[in-house]
């Protein structure tokens, strides 16, 4: 199968949810979305997780609406205070990625090492961005 990828980063508020990075097919083509940041090597971070949990995602046979229905469900939870507002959906072991995350963000771990920066810091960042949509959505950030 031939690779076929568009790589973007865009602001955090036009992601199709409340997410730092996304992937999806469309028209023939795989997306890979990345919430903006002052720093690039937070946005490569990013991109690099997400096309490491879509190569898995594909070799398991895992389908986007799995992931998105996942991923919304989840976002509910957080938002019923099921789970604290820094919960990652890949973290829960009901997650149809869950393996895939958990491999994606082993990746991102020794990238940002690699690269010179303080996971805290980068994992705040991120964070940040999240927390700032959830207050923009209903006024209030849950915890």
């Amino acid at each position: 199968m031939a690779l076929n990828f568009v790589v973007k980063t865009v602001p955090h508020k036009d992601q199709r949810y409340n997410t730092v990075g996304d992937y999806y097919h469309k028209d023939g083509v795989d997306h890979l979305i990345v919430t903006e940041d002052q720093d690039p090597v937070y946005e490569m971070a990013v991109a690099l997780h997400e096309l490491a949990e879509w190569s898995w995602a594909r070799d398991h046979s895992v389908t986007d609406a799995d992931i998105d229905a996942f991923d919304t469900m989840f976002e509910e939870e957080i938002k019923a205070g099921k789970h604290p507002e820094d919960a990652e959906p890949g973290d829960d072991p009901r997650c149809p990625v869950y393996a895939g995350h958990q491999m994606a963000s082993a990746l991102e771990r020794t990238f940002i090492a690699m690269m010179g920066r303080d996971w805290q810091t980068y994992n705040k960042s991120l964070l940040d961005q999240i927390i700032a949509r959830m207050k923009d959505e209903d006024g209030n950030a849950h915890s």
